[in-house]
């Protein structure tokens, strides 16, 4: 275990208890950013900063924490405590540190999506039974490091029932990491914009239209900049709930660089040299995911080559050939897709705008008021993946 001094000026600890060695007792303080480790006989100690890539170990006893310890070569050295006052310090460190032992607190379940460099599976908690997602990320460089903490770190600060929650986080190998997060059961808008052969019904659109813009507006509050809504992040719960999903590519700052993003989702400022990647890049991203909702899948800068794609998204001309829907659905998306950032509506202004204020029997509508789609999800959970299970099913009214 590195020995590390972080200059913090915090004095008072968060939390503080008494743990021993085999030989000595220490003084475990939780301060802000850091663990102190003093020894209670001497002037020696330890400094360990809050941060996922420091790990720390755990011993149990019936499921219960007896001992925490670092790794120091070979060994890991452990520190033995109360087990209330050691349940209290592993509540406290969560998520600002990676946990060591995994095998220990988890039983592999299926496998529920896979990306390049990440794979979520389902998992059993052991030590209380209950079911979560394990988002495995595969390291690449320390630049990539740092965009897991940075998407640790906004998990963790965040708190809306429309954003998934972090639970623990953990160092699987030199390579690894793990986040813990809820298990959601649900469908990808995705996956319900791929199967969905007809137009899908004004008032279905609408409702996931504003939870997902009360979502981004609460993260623009917060200021953050998720710079990768697309509809393969977006999850339709089997509560009929949005929630966003991989904050990966997110920022905590009200203003970045333009160098990530999605092909056909991205805001046409980031093709300019030299421009920021502010808030109004995510409504424009947004925006997309509203012309396929009402488009049936069909995006505005459709082509068939990725090339293609990108030279459309970057002169951003759109054809809004879309028919069937309020005049109000219309003006809005307009407004989300303005070319200029500038005249581009805000996440604040879009939940007020009249396609959500006023009536709907006071708009403009043209649609089939046949059928309503009610979506329905399976027994079998499914999070982050294409093939989970759940469809959205035309019913008579």
């Amino acid at each position: 275990m590195e020995e590390i001094v972080t200059g913090e000026d915090d004095v008072e600890p968060q939390f503080a208890f008494i743990t021993h060695t085999r030989t000595t007792q220490y003084r475990i303080s939780v301060m802000k950013n850091r663990i102190e480790i003093a020894s209670i006989n001497s002037l020696d100690q330890i400094q360990v900063v809050l941060s996922i890539d420091q790990t720390i170990h755990w011993l149990y006893d019936e499921g219960q924490e007896i001992a925490f310890g670092f790794r120091q070569g070979y060994f890991i050295n452990y520190y033995y405590g109360e087990r209330s006052e050691l349940s209290q310090f592993r509540k406290l460190i969560g998520c600002k540190i990676s946990f060591g032992t995994f095998k220990q607190d988890y039983l592999v379940g299926d496998l529920l999506g896979k990306g390049t460099f990440s794979e979520v599976t389902k998992v059993t908690c052991l030590r209380d039974g209950k079911e979560y997602a394990l988002k495995k990320i595969k390291l690449r460089n320390e630049a990539h490091l740092k965009n897991i903490e940075i998407e640790v770190a906004i998990l963790n600060k965040l708190n809306h029932q429309g954003i998934i929650k972090l639970h623990d986080v953990y160092r699987l190998n030199d390579e690894t990491y793990g986040l813990i997060t809820e298990l959601v059961i649900g469908q990808s808008l995705d996956s319900i914009i791929n199967k969905q052969k007809s137009k899908l019904e004004e008032r279905d659109i609408q409702m996931i239209l504003k939870q997902t813009l009360e979502i981004v507006d609460y993260l623009h509050q917060n200021n953050i900049i998720h710079r990768d809504i697309k509809p393969q992040h977006m999850i339709l719960c089997q509560n009929k709930t949005i929630k966003i999903l991989d904050f990966g590519l997110s920022s905590n700052e009200s203003q970045m660089s333009c160098n990530c993003g999605t092909p056909g989702y991205l805001p046409p400022e980031s093709f300019r040299e030299q421009s920021l990647y502010t808030s109004k890049g995510d409504i424009f991203s947004l925006g997309v995911v509203f012309y396929k909702l009402l488009n049936r899948g069909v995006s505005c800068f459709d082509a068939n080559t990725l090339e293609s794609v990108m030279s459309k998204n970057r002169r951003c001309t759109i054809e809004y050939q879309i028919n069937g829907y309020s005049s109000q659905a219309l003006h809005l998306l307009k407004q989300m897709l303005q070319k200029d950032p500038v005249m581009r509506i805000n996440s604040h202004d879009a939940l007020n705008h009249t396609y959500f204020t006023v009536p709907r029997e006071s708009q403009n509508l043209k649609e089939d008021k046949g059928n309503i789609y009610v979506y329905q999800a399976h027994p079998r959970p499914s999070h982050l993946s294409r093939t989970s299970s759940g469809e959205l099913e035309k019913t008579s009214k």
